[in-house]
């Protein structure tokens, strides 16, 4: 009996048309969701379409888009209003937060199918927060322009309130809380999102309670990272309370 020959891997393994090219490039492995929710990505996560026809459909990231996009859609309520993902570095965390972001936002989005089925797809865009614990700045704040954002909660409400075209108007519902830096309870969260579906994605927390940990509150309020812990337990108790809101962090 002859022995049996497998092919070779450059054979069966063809590369794509951009690594064969020469256009690959080390930094478009790099994601940030900063910069996809800004839209000042490389072309590779900016684009939703590309972004998603470019993703391995994974078990995991697969089970993670039903629960998001069935609750958020209604399309199952049952499914989970908090998801912690946790894997080791470069184990596709952000990828996936990115993933969602853009399959909420929705518009002309059309990912293969073995990515997720066409029911679960939002019908129109889902107002999204995505931020990232690295870039908040107790300090200095984070200038976009009009406003400055001090904390994680007024983060937050500006990124809804733009992505709703109100980024002012949501802002100055927690802008005393925000320049404060106390948590603020359920009722603003409320005011906030409203009857609407709404995603929050967050990453990179651990590193921001550390640097919070260092500013303290004036008046004997404790540390900024107190009131983000509160914060943080709050909105997961609000998520859970209303039948379209996600929290995945």
């Amino acid at each position: 009996m002859k022995p049996t020959v497998l092919p070779s891997i450059f054979d069966t393994c063809i590369p794509r048309p951009d690594v064969l090219s020469g256009e690959l490039t080390e930094a478009m492995f790099a994601a940030q969701l900063r910069s996809v929710v800004e839209g000042t990505a490389d072309k590779s996560y900016q684009d939703p379409n590309l972004f998603l026809q470019s993703t391995f459909p994974t078990q995991g990231l697969r089970i993670l888009i039903r629960e998001v996009l069935g609750r958020l859609t209604g399309a199952d309520p049952t499914a989970n209003p908090f998801i912690r993902l946790e894997t080791a570095f470069g184990g596709g965390k952000t990828h996936n937060l990115i993933a969602l972001y853009h399959l909420a936002r929705g518009g002309a989005v059309t990912p293969p199918p073995a990515l997720v089925p066409v029911e679960l797809l939002p019908k129109g865009p889902i107002a999204v927060a995505g931020v990232v614990g690295t870039d908040l700045d107790p300090v200095n704040g984070m200038d976009h322009g009009a406003v400055r954002t001090w904390t994680l909660w007024g983060e937050i409400a500006y990124q809804l309130g733009k992505s709703r075209g109100r980024a002012l108007e949501a802002y100055e519902i927690v802008r005393a809380s925000d320049e404060q830096r106390i948590a603020p309870g359920t009722q603003i969260l409320e005011a906030l999102v409203g009857n609407e579906p709404a995603l929050f994605l967050l990453d990179e927390l651990a590193r921001h309670l550390r640097a919070a940990q260092e500013f303290r509150i004036p008046g004997g309020q404790g540390s900024l990272a107190d009131q983000v812990v509160a914060f943080l337990q709050t909105l997961i108790e609000f998520a859970a309370s209303q039948r379209h809101v996600v929290v995945v962090l």
